[in-house]
């Protein structure tokens, strides 16, 4: 698989993954804030759907990295100087 392919194919993959991960997570925070405004004891408003974005945003990161292209040499010494 060539280097374009590599970026092709994964870029788009995570492209796909992040509009998922904004237009879900939108939603699970609207859902919150409209219909939870206190938890079933009756104290304060809990907010719940911090837990999905950051437990998805976890993978989402993990899946940033795979789709970045690996480095060549030439890279990696710009980097490092």
């Amino acid at each position: 698989m060539g280097a374009g392919q590599y970026m092709s194919v994964h870029h788009l993959s995570f492209r796909k993954h992040l509009k998922a991960f904004i237009v879900i997570n939108v939603l699970l925070h609207a859902i919150n804030v409209i219909g939870g405004e206190k938890d079933i004891g009756g104290n304060e408003f809990y907010y719940w759907a911090i837990w999905p974005l950051l437990g998805w945003g976890i993978g989402l990161y993990f899946h940033w990295t795979k789709s970045k292209p690996p480095f060549s040499g030439d890279e990696l010494t710009c980097l490092i100087m």
